[in-house]
């Protein structure tokens, strides 16, 4: 593969790196997540001919945060016969945030409201650029003495 001094380990480093501080963010900016949206959160590196890609994914409910939504959207809930359920990606998050507050009163209210989102990737990223750099230049130094 071209280039060669940034390899996988190195790039799933800086990958390691992002997620952390992402993380951190979250806490900064007090923001809520569920075990599973905390879980979804992972880094991917691909090979390129040019060197390393570290892509950063995240599950639905990083969208929700980082987003935010729009008013007057369709309530997340569905009857049954034992009444209103919520949808999937928000039952935990009822559980674990507000679970005196009735399943339909929190739908109805997650519907009428617009939330905005919190940008947490241009932060996380400006906070981590330092341990980045560190991170690329020990992978640097460790490629360059196994060179020679």
């Amino acid at each position: 593969m071209a280039g060669g001094l940034i390899t996988p380990q190195v790039a799933g480093s800086v990958g390691g790196v992002i997620l952390k501080e992402y993380r951190r963010q979250l806490a900064i900016t007090k923001k809520v997540a569920t075990r599973r949206t905390l879980e979804s959160l992972e880094s991917r590196v691909l090979g390129t001919v040019k060197g390393q890609v570290v892509e950063i994914w995240g599950g639905s409910g990083w969208r929700h945060i980082e987003v935010g939504k729009r008013a007057n959207t369709k309530m997340p809930v569905k009857k049954t016969n034992d009444g209103w359920v919520l949808l999937e990606p928000l039952k935990e998050w009822h559980e674990t945030v507000a679970p005196q507050i009735p399943r339909f009163l929190l739908a109805r209210k997650i519907a009428r409201d617009a939330r905005a989102g919190v940008p947490l990737a241009d932060s996380a990223l400006e906070r981590a650029w330092p341990k980045v750099g560190e991170v690329l230049l020990a992978g640097f130094s460790r490629q360059m003495l196994k060179n020679f």
